[in-house]
């Protein structure tokens, strides 16, 4: 799996164990199956199914003819996402950024189309390193642990920024996606989150990106709306435990709601009105 960084060894067990399997034929997507294990069946028609069990471990059975890298970019999401979920992190859908000089990071969230991954692409031509894409898990302790060392990128964010991607594989053969190896811009260690930042394209806002806290409940809110596949939690009896972590989270770190035009996405505008607030943080 390129898209993993290697680990010492341990001498002993893997931490976790991928493997290919039998998966019962029967099965039906998102189905738990046995309420006495920690485990979630699923299936992703045409390409394969996954059981993830107790935190260790991924089964999986491939359909004929689907692609290592097609495989591999659902074992490495909706699997380990579950799997993450079942090791207790809160796992929000969004990318994970350190600047440079600090040492906590910033997270944007936000819908599809938001500018989530156009912007941590930017922060990484500016000099700063990339945590987590896509996937970010927080542990406990309010800390995101480090995601794959490469960043998904879009064939029109690598026009908007400037980016070659002929030598770059692609993501899946029918998309216009790629995988952007970070190197020594990937950040490999857990990093105490200072502020999550939502990013909100907004057909009436004119002019730079306007920066408003969010407050009170909407914090929860905006934080629920933004974890990664709410639906896993539902299914394996973990959304009420990680939930109680969710107000936790929103009670220790400022969030903020990004507004910014649709005609025209001013990158350097945002990047500076995000590093600018989450400096900010440091003083309040």
């Amino acid at each position: 799996m390129p898209e993993l960084i290697d680990a010492p060894d341990l001498g002993g067990l893997p931490d976790l164990k991928i493997q290919a399997g039998q998966i019962p034929n029967d099965l039906e997507p998102w189905d738990q199956r046995d309420p006495d294990n920690l485990q979630i069946f699923i299936k992703v028609p045409g390409v394969l199914s996954m059981l993830v069990e107790n935190g260790k471990s991924i089964t999986y059975a491939p359909e004929k003819g689907v692609p290592e890298d097609e495989i591999r970019l659902f074992l490495l999401g909706s699997g380990l996402g579950a799997l993450l979920m079942q090791r207790g992190f809160l796992v929000v859908h969004g990318n994970a950024v350190v600047p440079k000089g600090r040492y906590d990071a910033l997270l944007c969230v936000g819908e599809s189309g938001a500018g989530k991954s156009t912007t941590a692409i930017a922060m990484l031509q500016r000099g700063h390193q990339i945590l987590a894409d896509d996937v970010a898990p927080i542990d406990a302790h309010g800390f995101v642990h480090p995601g794959m060392a490469r960043a998904k990128l879009w064939q029109k964010t690598a026009d908007k920024l400037g980016i070659d991607t002929t030598r770059l594989a692609r993501i899946r053969a029918q998309d216009d996606k790629f995988n952007l190896p970070l190197g020594a811009a990937h950040a490999t260690t857990p990093t105490r989150l200072s502020a999550i930042f939502c990013l909100s394209p907004d057909p009436n806002h004119k002019g730079k990106p306007k920066v408003e806290e969010v407050t009170g409940v909407a914090k929860f809110v905006t934080l629920r709306n933004n974890l990664y596949r709410p639906e896993q939690l539902r299914i394996m009896r973990l959304e009420a435990g990680l939930l109680g972590r969710l107000t936790a989270l929103a009670d220790q770190t400022p969030v903020y709601r990004v507004s910014r035009s649709l005609d025209g996405f001013e990158i350097d505008a945002l990047l500076d009105a995000l590093l600018d607030t989450n400096e900010a943080t440091r003083h309040g």
